[in-house]
């Protein structure tokens, strides 16, 4: 029996052509495909007791709304993992939907081979990430590979979120940019991070925000 998939893709064509390419996969199916967040959520309200879909495909720009809007019913309903199909990369948009629960995000350009890479990943309990994000998919994380932060390392981590530059927390936080360019270079280190993408996405999958 192939794993369930829903898919929400506003635009007919490509919704047509995803539902055929990933129904053409050997272990996956695409059971329910909509063109809004909306009708996601209605088909997800009446799965929950039978948990049917394995996971959603979603792309995010969906027309006057985001992937993001479905994400945010993670807060009030149990939701299937979340994997995103994007076209353009924005650091912000990313970090958000990490932060809301996004377990993947995929280029539209990717092939079936990428596809199935994702699924595995994220059906297994890890999350994935296309490379060119330059952030690591991989395996859930234990409590023992955790890092310890500081009152003050959660807190630049906090606004790390949100997009900031050093010299927009360093004038929030009343410190000097430097200061604040240390804190991020030690924070980067204790979390074994390269960018500050990296940093927000590593943290949000170990509980850290």
């Amino acid at each position: 029996m192939k794993t369930e998939i829903l898919l929400i893709e506003d635009q007919a064509m490509v919704r047509h052509g995803l539902v055929a390419l990933i129904n053409s996969l050997a272990a996956y199916q695409v059971v329910v495909a909509v063109a809004s967040v909306q009708e996601a959520v209605q088909h997800l309200q009446d799965s929950i007791a039978a948990h049917r879909f394995a996971l959603v495909l979603s792309d995010y720009h969906l027309g006057d709304e985001t992937a993001l809007h479905l994400l945010q019913h993670g807060k009030t309903m149990p939701l299937p993992p979340v994997v995103l199909l994007t076209s353009v990369c924005n650091a912000a948009e990313l970090q958000q939907a990490i932060l809301l629960g996004a377990r993947g995000l995929l280029y539209k350009e990717c092939d079936a081979e990428e596809l199935v890479r994702a699924f595995n990943a994220v059906c297994a309990g890890g999350v994935y990430y296309a490379s060119g994000l330059g952030l690591s998919s991989a395996p859930p994380i234990s409590d023992a590979e955790t890092p310890v932060l500081t009152l003050a390392e959660r807190e630049i981590l906090q606004w790390l979120a949100t997009g900031m530059s050093n010299k927009e927390i360093a004038r929030l936080l009343g410190k000097s940019a430097e200061t604040v360019k240390i804190q991020v270079s030690q924070l980067l280190r204790k979390l074994d991070c390269k960018t500050r993408t990296e940093a927000v996405v590593n943290a949000s999958r170990r509980g850290l925000i």
